[in-house]
């Protein structure tokens, strides 16, 4: 059956009295490997990691053929992937992202869509073919890694990302956005083959921030198009 619907009912609690009612839609066991496809996520709202997923506990996740859509957490509006101390690794194909959004708060800067390696996690992320609209983010309209102490690798090829908003860095992708001690590249971002326009930071980056606030991160970007993004701080485009 393609594209069932699983439906966060706006976090509402109605008809639920567990505690895991507050928690995402799906969240993984510890060493898991778990195979998603064409499956809906929408309208979910989670006062902690991942409005969707929450990939924490050193899972394997394999997302295909799915839509994310209206969801929101305070870390990871869609996915959260090794945050909060936590590892995984998440393959995305195929899949958009719409109108997620991470509520931040504290020293939460969570990515609109999906989260990777924040707050002393570690973790890996690969995205291909997929597409990222309308999101926002308090650092990474669309998605962030390795914030707040954490470390993370992420490999961006074939995508989109269009519309997307930061109240802080990194239009759609903020990289490595946390003063640390550390003083090898705590983010590690590859993007090819893709294209990013109208997307939107108040601070650095319109598209892409890398390595800000005195932090370190590497960042490799080729075949790209970049058009009509916007930066309040440095960088229309990049800033790394």
């Amino acid at each position: 059956v393609d594209h069932v619907v699983l439906d966060g009912n706006h976090g509402s609690r109605q008809g639920c009295s567990r505690p895991a009612c507050d928690g995402p839609l799906l969240a993984i066991g510890r060493d898991v490997d778990v195979d998603l496809e064409a499956l809906v996520f929408q309208d979910a709202n989670n006062k902690e990691a991942g409005g969707a997923i929450d990939n924490a506990l050193g899972g394997t996740v394999s997302v295909t053929r799915s839509v994310f859509r209206h969801n929101s957490a305070e870390d990871a509006g869609a996915i959260a992937n090794a945050s909060f101390g936590g590892t995984g690794m998440l393959f995305v194909t195929g899949c958009t992202f719409s109108a997620n959004t991470s509520q931040g708060g504290g020293t939460i800067s969570g990515g609109g869509a999906i989260d990777n390696g924040d707050s002393g996690g570690n973790g890996t992320v690969v995205v291909s073919a997929s597409t990222f609209s309308d999101n926002h983010g308090v650092d990474g309209g669309a998605i962030n890694n390795a914030d707040a102490l954490g470390r993370g690798v992420l490999r961006v090829s074939g995508a989109t990302f269009t519309g997307n908003v930061a109240e802080g860095s990194g239009g759609a992708i903020d990289n490595a956005d946390c003063k640390t001690s550390y003083s090898g590249p705590r983010g590690t971002v590859t993007v090819s083959t893709s294209t990013f326009s109208h997307n939107r930071a108040q601070g650095d980056g319109g598209a892409i921030s890398s390595g800000d606030r005195g932090s370190v991160g590497s960042l490799s970007v080729s075949t790209s198009t970049f058009e009509s993004n916007h930066a309040g701080g440095a960088g229309g485009a990049i800033a790394a």
